[in-house]
């Protein structure tokens, strides 16, 4: 990025976040508060967005690619060979010997987890087998470590089971009311899997579409929301440097403050630094520094001034002496 550019775009968050003046004035009416914050909230949403997108561009590019039709292809070559699962008041049964496996595709069966963005990553192995179905039995723990599957289907239960977080669930038909019947054969399971990949990739697209219409909300409603402690943390920072502020200003005000914070805050999430109430102790530090003590005028020196009402005696004496004087001159004529 050229010098020029990066020295621009410090000036610009050095003017945003320090200007006294601005909010010593307090001219800013409700409308120029909301509409700063409004394009405030719009910039944060472009910025994480613009994290997203070369996620999301890879994405696009898979479901576009032969690797969307291969894995398709390989969910439906799972199904076994002329296998037909009937389902009636909620008892299953086969049409071939029990058990009936389904093993993991080599493709699946090692894969990357990362706890936390490049760090704590580790190999995880998957269970040998994808589905175990086994109707002269029902479906117990026990199952899972036996048949080492993640799905295990007995008479009247069908058990899952979360290799990370070692949960297990299991759901008996009967006791959850399921008394529809079915059967599924090889066409069957090919069509569910057509229509889930069809659905699956629209779904993903909309949900790319509208992502950062939904980030927009959720910031611009949330952050108005955490406004409300905001001018709380504004009118204190403020009262401490001796302003008195209303709620009403402090609220103003801490509009034009949180961007700052925010910005602090989503740049600190994406290297995975997690401090509580940063966003709050940055607002604080920011309204302290926007809000700075008056300086202490010096004390009026006071000018000793004299009584005008005061006559010296000197000048009385004066007085008194021509007075005599201007009484005598007509005795002698």
């Amino acid at each position: 990025m050229p010098r020029f550019i990066t020295n621009h775009m410090l000036e610009r968050l050095k003017k945003l976040a320090y200007r006294p003046d601005f909010f010593r004035d307090g001219t800013f009416t409700t409308n120029q508060g909301m509409a700063f914050y409004s394009i405030a909230v719009l910039v944060l949403t472009l910025g994480i967005v613009a994290t997203m997108l070369p996620g999301a561009l890879r994405t696009v590019q898979s479901m576009r690619s032969g690797d969307w039709e291969m894995q398709r292809a390989l969910v439906t070559s799972l199904y076994p060979d002329g296998l037909v699962v009937t389902v009636k008041d909620g008892v299953i049964a086969t049409n071939q010997p029990n058990p009936v496996v389904v093993p993991v595709p080599r493709e699946w069966q090692m894969r990357s987890h990362c706890k936390r963005a490049y760090q704590d990553c580790r190999v995880d192995e998957l269970p040998m087998n994808l589905v175990a179905i086994n109707t002269d039995e029902p479906v117990s723990t026990d199952s899972f470590a036996r048949y080492q599957a993640v799905v295990v289907i007995g008479k009247n239960d069908i058990g899952f089971q979360n290799p990370e977080r070692g949960e297990t669930r299991i759901f008996n038909l009967r006791d959850s009311g399921f008394r529809e019947s079915f059967t599924a054969d090889e066409n069957l399971v090919a069509s569910w899997v057509n229509r889930g990949f069809a659905f699956a990739r629209g779904a993903v697209i909309a949900l790319m579409a509208v992502t950062p219409v939904f980030i927009y909300l959720g910031l611009w409603i949330g952050y108005l929301i955490y406004s409300l402690l905001g001018a709380l943390v504004v009118m204190l920072a403020a009262h401490a440097n001796g302003h008195a502020l209303r709620y009403g200003r402090a609220y103003l005000s801490a509009l034009y403050l949180l961007p700052v914070p925010f910005v602090f805050s989503f740049l600190m999430s994406l290297g995975n630094y997690h401090v509580p109430f940063v966003t709050t102790l940055i607002l604080f530090v920011i309204a302290l520094v926007n809000f700075p003590k008056e300086p202490k005028l010096p004390e009026p020196v006071k000018i000793a001034t004299a009584d005008v009402t005061e006559v010296p005696k000197d000048i009385e004496v004066d007085e008194k002496r021509q007075e005599g004087d201007n009484a005598v001159q007509p005795n002698k004529q």
